[in-house]
């Protein structure tokens, strides 16, 4: 009985934490997949000359398969391929994010050696100052801080700001909410309109205000 009970909870664990399907885990022991099903709950047991040939698609031994506690090691598994996944999603994000802001600071040309624009005014200086400030924190990864700096600088009439903020939030949105019920996802996704429709009414106004003085 216990044997039994080891066997099925074992073969459920082990293959969830390796992506086998029941269809799948089925078709490579040449078995129905209600069979498998049966299996997995202990209503039944496979023939004993399968035995080895699942312990061997599994990639465990006999012995594991039918009396160790995979159940655990699988879940450990399970964690470590999850946050190996979320380092590389990361990653990712981190990169493209890196590279939008590269080609947002690449379209600015006429920088003097403090790094700010050659043509500015002194009034300008301090908002394009918090601009390059939000780029920078952006670019370390300190979203927080890039978002305060360039909602700073929108608010002092620098546009340029606002494709910066979308960026940050659409390439970070899904990332960190992915794992958030659904109820706090569509908060977030609340937030965030909200966030969009702000910031394009402050360019609206920035932009209507440069028309008129043209």
């Amino acid at each position: 009985m216990i044997m039994k009970m080891n066997f099925s909870r074992n073969l459920a664990a082990v293959r969830r934490s390796q992506n086998i399907t029941q269809e799948a885990m089925a078709e490579k022991c040449g078995v129905s997949r209600q069979a498998v099903t049966k299996w997995e709950s202990g209503s039944s047991l496979p023939d004993l000359y399968k035995f080895s040939d699942i312990a061997e698609i599994l990639g465990v031994t006999l012995d594991e398969l039918l009396h160790g506690n995979m159940e655990n090691k699988a879940e450990e598994q399970i964690d470590i391929d999850y946050a190996t996944k979320l380092e590389s999603k990361m990653d990712s994000i981190l990169a493209e994010i890196r590279k939008q802001q590269k080609d947002i600071l690449d379209r600015y040309d006429g920088y003097d050696d403090g790094g700010m624009e050659s043509n500015c005014t002194d009034e300008e200086i301090p908002v394009v100052a918090l601009r390059y400030l939000g780029i920078d924190e952006a670019q370390k990864g300190n979203y927080d801080d890039a978002i305060d700096f360039l909602e700073q600088a929108l608010v002092l009439g620098d546009i340029h700001a606002v494709g910066i903020l979308i960026g940050i939030y659409q390439d970070t949105r899904d990332f960190f909410f992915t794992e958030q019920d659904e109820y706090e996802y569509y908060q977030q996704e609340l937030m965030f309109s909200q966030k969009i429709q702000k910031y394009g009414r402050i360019m609206e106004s920035e932009i209507k205000k440069r028309i008129k003085f043209m």
